[in-house]
């Protein structure tokens, strides 16, 4: 519960401790519990970006209850995932929702996953699977709005802008409608977008989203600053520095290569 209050708002540097301390202790009263190895493993790759230890936890895991979804779709979003190994990733979560079809999380880690796979097509139908099966969950919203920003698809950003914004306003979205390419600037939502987020870092401390948006932008220097503060507090969007397309605009910049090497990533 703890992993998923992140999704929800709460603070990654109050939630992952509390997570690593709950699945410590679950396993001191029952080493064999897979679902607290899994966790377990969560904690060691967000909050000490150990990620040899993690992934011994999640093979633990799922050696311990291969039946688990839970136990194949932390494995896949903790580890795999973030190193790039696409096709093992997308393996994992298959199997994940084979044994759980009707998980609306599972649901949603299968679009993460196709959309760092830029495989935007099959990610854009994944995440419309999962608002149909929950419209109000933000982190399906989120990614389908980055996913129209990285196809420039601005009409579509739009209005999933705004039912995020409603969202973080804790405001009724207001009907209207739908609106064309023409009526959305690129500079109109751009603007919008980046006040948004910097609401939103200044509140909850979620400098990684906002290092998006800069890098999206063009604002290398400021992106750069933002990655650097996420990376002081345990900003899970820095695991996904290796595949997020909207980091590819940085990768050659020194610092950002360093902020890489900080994330401690095992060598393949």
């Amino acid at each position: 519960m703890y992993w998923l209050l992140i999704y929800y708002g709460v603070e990654p540097t109050e939630a992952l401790p509390l997570m690593k301390s709950a699945s410590d202790r679950a396993l001191e009263l029952d080493d064999h519990l897979a679902d607290a190895h899994a966790a377990r493993g969560l904690a060691l790759v967000y909050l000490q970006n150990d990620w040899r230890a993690g992934e011994a936890e999640f093979h633990r895991a799922i050696e311990l209850d291969p039946g688990d979804g839970a136990t194949h779709a932390y494995y896949e979003l903790g580890f795999l995932l973030p190193l790039g190994r696409f096709d093992e990733s997308i393996s994992e979560i298959n199997r994940a929702l084979d044994l759980d079809p009707l998980s609306v999380e599972f649901n949603c880690y299968r679009g993460y996953t196709l959309y760092f796979a830029r495989r935007y097509a099959d990610a854009e139908t994944q995440l419309h699977k999962v608002l149909q099966m929950d419209p109000s969950i933000p982190s399906a919203n989120w990614i389908l709005m980055e996913l129209y920003e990285q196809q420039r698809r601005w009409p579509e950003a739009w209005s999933q802008f705004e039912k995020i914004r409603a969202g973080v306003e804790n405001k009724p979205l207001s009907p209207g409608k739908v609106l064309t390419r023409a009526e959305v600037s690129q500079e109109n939502y751009w603007k919008n977008r980046i006040e948004m987020e910097e609401g939103i870092a200044k509140e909850l401390s979620y400098y990684g989203d906002l290092g998006v948006v800069y890098a999206r932008t063009g604002q290398k220097k400021k992106a750069l600053d933002a990655l650097e503060l996420a990376a002081t507090k345990i900003d899970p969007r820095l695991r996904y520095m290796k595949v997020d397309p909207a980091f590819d605009s940085l990768r050659d910049e020194p610092r950002f290569r360093e902020l890489v090497q900080k994330m401690n990533f095992p060598q393949e």
